[in-house]
């Protein structure tokens, strides 16, 4: 690994994805990554998601992918995930 290089964890292919094809994202490549942690019941997440994509789309070669982490048993629903990511525009890669 070279100097200030980092290494992005794998995601296992299994976990529940959203807006992508079937296997998630392949993060091997040259890409640059902001993971943006975020919950549907989140208020902060809520006030602050539209903020975040506005900025983060002035960025060229960034890959944002929305990590989606359920505060309770309802939100890990990947229904109720769908809905609430319409209702916010999000068109980016969710993972559950």
């Amino acid at each position: 690994m070279k100097k200030n290089e980092i290494t992005v964890p794998l995601i296992p292919n299994d976990l529940p994805w959203i807006n992508v094809e079937e296997g998630g994202v392949d993060l091997k490549g040259k890409q640059k990554y902001l993971f943006y942690f975020w919950s549907v019941s989140c208020i902060n997440c809520r006030q602050l998601s539209g903020d975040v994509l506005k900025e983060t789309n002035k960025f060229n070669n960034l890959q944002v992918i929305a990590v989606h982490v359920p505060y309770s048993e309802e939100e890990k629903s990947i229904e109720l995930v769908k809905e609430k990511s319409t209702e916010k525009g999000f068109s980016l890669p969710i993972v559950l």
